[in-house]
């Protein structure tokens, strides 16, 4: 009795290459099921937040202005002050026209005062000093006039001393 063995090729291994002749066989298809309530209320809530955020993204760029490099094109007045100090009121507002001789700010007077002190005691001290200096003239005065007169005498003494002699 003979007995005829056909061709056996061992099973594939994993990885490998199957010959061309043998078609594939599909794994089985996994069921599908449906999704629990918690990961449902997830993705719903992660779609609600990518809404909200595009919402907002879009609501800033179209309603405010932003930017990092602005110029502004427009009038520059420059305004100075007439004499320096520390401002106490602004008394109009941004973009506020303003007419001729308007007062915009007003300023502390205490620096004004303590300078306007100063100079009426520089004032006074010189007025005393010319006061004492005038003083001083009569005086010198009245003291160059008697050495004159001493002088003279003393010159007519050295004459009859002379005529004398």
């Amino acid at each position: 009795m003979t007995t005829t063995m056909d061709h056996v090729s061992p099973p594939p291994t994993p990885g490998a290459a199957t010959p061309a002749s043998e078609p594939q066989k599909a794994p089985p298809k996994a069921e599908k099921r449906p999704l629990s309530p918690a990961k449902r209320v997830a993705m719903i809530a992660g779609a609600a937040l990518l809404v909200i955020g595009a919402l907002g993204y879009w609501y800033q760029g179209t309603f405010f202005e932003d930017t990092d490099d602005a110029q502004v094109d427009g009038y520059i007045s420059n305004v100075a002050s007439r004499v320096g100090g520390t401002v106490t009121a602004v008394l109009v507002d941004d973009n506020q026209a303003v007419k001729p001789n308007q007062v915009l700010v007003e300023l502390d007077p205490t620096d004004l005062r303590v300078a306007r002190d100063g100079a009426k005691a520089a004032l006074a001290q010189a007025q005393a000093q010319l006061r004492a200096e005038q003083s001083n003239a009569s005086a010198t005065e009245t003291s160059n006039e008697t050495l004159v007169a001493t002088s003279s005498s003393d010159v007519a003494s050295g004459q009859a001393g002379v005529a004398e002699a």
